[in-house]
């Protein structure tokens, strides 16, 4: 389990989550796939009632973040890569310049990855089990 530290900065009393702002940590650091430069945003079940303006401790799963990782990076490029290996396969050799139907095919794999992707994040918001959680209000 992953702890971190974070300043709360909106409440969904409905969800019972609250978006929480944390710094990177050293994973994070080389990465630069997140839209913030210094922090990331992370939804988290808000069981304690932590409110807006108020500093968190919350724990994650180190697990749940590998599996999205490579969910979110590796799987649109392999999906990319299986689509172009089927459609060079359908569009015959590449020697004799029938490039289309691979890259073709190698988009709609990438673009299916994509609807994955976003599937799974869909998933992932509604398991508690697998949204990091709010253990300890700081301040």
């Amino acid at each position: 389990m992953k702890e971190e530290e974070g300043l709360v900065i909106a409440v969904d009393e409905k969800r019972r989550t609250a978006t929480v702002k944390i710094g990177k940590h050293d994973e994070c650091v080389e990465c630069g796939a997140c839209g913030g430069s210094r922090h990331v945003m992370v939804e988290a079940l808000n069981s304690l009632g932590a409110e807006a303006g108020q500093r968190v401790r919350l724990r994650s799963s180190e697990q749940n973040m590998l599996l999205g990782a490579f969910v979110t990076f590796i799987m649109p490029l392999l999906l990319a890569g299986l689509g172009g290996l089927l459609g060079s396969l359908a569009g015959g050799s590449a020697a004799s310049g029938a490039y289309m139907p691979m890259a073709g095919a190698a988009l709609l794999g990438f673009l299916l990855g994509v609807v994955l992707v976003k599937r799974y994040d869909r998933y992932v918001s509604g398991q508690a089990s697998l949204q990091p959680e709010i253990t300890e209000i700081v301040s």
